[in-house]
C-alpha cells in the first residue's frame, strides 16, 4: 500500500476535475474497493462499515464494494481524509481502493 502515491493520485484526479467542470461546495462521495481475492472478508468488512455509520453497496460483479460518504464540503484534502481512513480500515479485511465518485448536494 503506498498511501503517497494514491493521495498524489487523488489529488491529480481532483484538481483535474476541477479544472473542466464545476466542482459542487457539497457532495456525497462515493468510494469503490474491490476484494484482493476470494478470501477478502465481505461480512466483516460491511459490519465495521455500517457500525460506523456509512451506507454501503455492493456491485454485482462481486468484486466491487461501495462506501457513500455523508454529504462533505468538495476539496480535495476531504476527499483524501476518508479515503485515507477507508482505506486504512479496509485493508485488514481485504479489500484495496479502487477510485472515487461524487455527486452534489
Amino acid at each position: 500500500m503506498d498511501l503517497k502515491r494514491q493521495k498524489d493520485e487523488t489529488f491529480s484526479i481532483f484538481n483535474e476535475i476541477a479544472s473542466k467542470n464545476d466542482v459542487p461546495s457539497t457532495a456525497v462521495v462515493d468510494y469503490q474497493f474491490v476484494a484482493d481475492g476470494p478470501n477478502a472478508a465481505w461480512d466483516n468488512a460491511e459490519k465495521e462499515l455500517v457500525s460506523l455509520g456509512f451506507e454501503i453497496s455492493r456491485y454485482e460483479d462481486e468484486e466491487t464494494l461501495e462506501v457513500h460518504s455523508e454529504p462533505m464540503e468538495m476539496t480535495a484534502e476531504n476527499v483524501w481524509a476518508l479515503e485515507e481512513r477507508l482505506t486504512l480500515g479496509l485493508a485488514p479485511h481485504g479489500f484495496s481502493p479502487d477510485g472515487w465518485g461524487f455527486f452534489g448536494t
